[in-house]
Formats: C-alpha cells, structure tokens, sequence
C-alpha cells in the first residue's frame, strides 16, 4: 500500500475515517461546515488492491472512479447526518 492511500473498503479504514470526523465536528461543534474530499489522491492502487476489488464487485462497481465517488458519497452523508442536520445546517459537495 503506498503511504499516500488509504484502503477505504476496509471496515477498519471506514471506521477510522468516521472516527476522525467525530473529533473534527468535536473541535468545531458550531462550525457551519466541513469540506471532505479526496480527489487529489491517486486511486489507481485501488484497482490492484485485492479488498477492493471484491468491494466493489460485491457492490456492483464497474470502476475505482465510481469507488472513488461511492466512498465519499458514503462519507459525505455520515457526515450530514451526524453534524450538519443537528444544527440544521447546508449539506453540500461535489464530486470531481
């Protein structure tokens, strides 16, 4: 694994990355926003990767560039329903 990418199709990595949203929105419990984005890094590791392969054959995912977006999909709304909806709050993105 190159250093520069995180395995997100490991329950471990999800959890991790969950985990590290909770302390930024402990951080900043009034903050109107949080940007969450990835797309500077170099996803071509995931297509050798043999946990995200069966990842995303078992969710039907022809490419890494629809892993990419599933993934922050999959975060993006963790973090709309965690920290933005309490507060009642935008909940906006964009995928690359």
């Amino acid at each position: 694994t190159p250093l520069s990418v995180l395995c997100l199709c490991r329950d471990s990595s999800m959890h991790a990355v969950e985990q590290l949203i909770d302390e930024v929105i402990e951080m900043f419990p009034y903050s109107k926003y949080i940007h969450f984005g990835g797309d500077e890094a170099d996803i071509d590791f995931w297509k050798e990767c043999s946990v995200c392969q069966k990842y995303m054959q078992e969710n039907n995912i022809a490419s890494v560039k629809a892993l990419y977006s599933h993934l922050i999909y999959y975060h993006f709304i963790f973090i709309c329903l965690k920290f933005l909806q309490p507060f009642e709050s935008f909940c906006g993105g964009f995928n690359k």
